[in-house]
């Protein structure tokens, strides 16, 4: 070989690791490679919410980032949302693996709004597109940090930080009928009365009375509902006692979005005559269309008190009568609906909603209802994650 084929094959080869040098660097840049990302704040402790809407302006070129827990040099999380691929990864020391498990979502419109949340509790990274959790991890390797995104092919409104902490409510009814409530109602009657049945029930004031009192409900067309609660409410347990007035259905629901999206515990009569008597039910409706996850035989009776609890924690759901191991149980990943024939009133008693069993690295005992004499009948519920607390007759 002359000294012109050594020069000219010294130029290939560094020509070669010069190519090859720079596709490696690229490969690492283009883990954050999209538009200058917009940094929401300096640091974020978890747990949090990051809530917005996402404006979809291009299907064919949206594409979607999101990073939290990001850290000085660059390791963090991203969350990738596309019409292609929809994924969590970790970062560290500039390289990205996939974690955790992800689904496409069913199909973006043009100029659509959709409300995205990104949820960060514990070891738990997930997520949310309109109520439906479309990626899921467990990842301790980062804690804390810069939480900002990007997009391409649309935007992001009205980004909202939302921290996250225990959830706890009571309610023993005992106020003026008139008196502010914690609770919604949505459809059907609801009204605060006495549990007292003679004829000096109806004059009883709940600030001079030491009676219990109990929420009244009567379905119409549709359920009656009643909501307490908040849209960032995520993996609880609901309780209450409970008494039906007739062998209508009675329940409770968690993960509330609107009267076609919930979850719901269903407890048929022992006594009635329809198809689906005599059974305890766990329904998943979205859009209108039900879905039963899980039943066990065995109905309620009129005029009886029982203390039912339903309990929902990522994705598992287990219902409880009279505080017994769990009745019922199933697995579920969506919000849902069912709906009840109208019929006769039911009444709820003291209802307790707190937090569902330790979950990832905390270690938070489950809320448990404590029954209260001769109070409570039909159902009353709560909402979960991005919805209120409900109850349904």
């Amino acid at each position: 070989m002359n000294d012109t084929d050594r020069r000219r094959h010294l130029r290939r080869a560094i020509l070669t690791v010069v190519t090859t040098a720079l596709a490696i660097t690229g490969a690492v840049a283009t883990m954050y490679a999209q538009d200058d990302l917009t940094m929401l704040e300096d640091t974020v402790e978890g747990p949090y919410a990051l809530a917005a809407t996402l404006h979809v302006a291009d299907p064919q070129a949206l594409s979607v980032l999101v990073v939290i827990d990001r850290q000085d040099s660059g390791d963090g999380y991203a969350l990738r949302l596309s019409p292609a691929r929809v994924a969590i990864e970790r970062i560290v020391d500039g390289t990205a693996t996939e974690i955790g498990r992800a689904r496409g979502y069913g199909g973006f419109e043009a100029e659509s709004d959709l409300e995205m949340t990104v949820r960060r509790d514990g070891w738990g990274i997930e997520l949310i597109l309109n109520h439906e959790v479309l990626a899921r991890a467990y990842d301790a390797t980062l804690s804390g940090g810069q939480v900002g995104y990007s997009v391409q092919g649309g935007e992001i409104a009205d980004p909202m930080l939302q921290p996250l902490g225990g959830v706890y409510m009571t309610d023993d009814f005992m106020r003026a009928a008139d008196a502010r409530s914690t609770w919604e109602p949505v459809q059907g009657t609801w009204k605060t009365q006495s549990l007292r049945v003679d004829e000096q029930s109806d004059r009883m004031e709940a600030d001079k009375s030491a009676n219990a009192f109990s929420y009244w409900g009567k379905a119409g067309d549709g359920p009656a509902i009643t909501c307490s609660g908040y849209w960032f409410w995520d993996n609880y347990s609901v309780s209450a006692a409970v008494r039906p007035a007739d062998t209508d259905p009675l329940g409770l629901v968690v993960y509330f979005q609107d009267t076609e999206n919930y979850i719901l515990a269903r407890w048929t009569s022992a006594l009635s005559t329809e198809d689906n008597a005599d059974r305890l039910q766990l329904l998943s409706v979205v859009g209108g269309v039900r879905s039963l996850l899980g039943e066990v035989p065995g109905g309620h009776l009129p005029g009886q008190w029982y203390r039912i609890e339903l309990r929902i924690c990522d994705g598992l759901m287990q219902c409880l009568v009279d505080d017994a191991r769990p009745t019922c149980s199933a697995r579920g990943s969506r919000a849902c609906t069912a709906r009840a024939p109208p019929g006769p009133s039911s009444t709820a008693s003291p209802s307790r909603i707190g937090r569902s069993w330790p979950r990832t690295s905390k270690n938070r005992r489950p809320a448990s209802g404590s029954s209260t004499p001769g109070a409570g009948a039909s159902t009353a519920a709560t909402c979960g994650a991005a919805a209120p607390a409900t109850a349904w007759w």
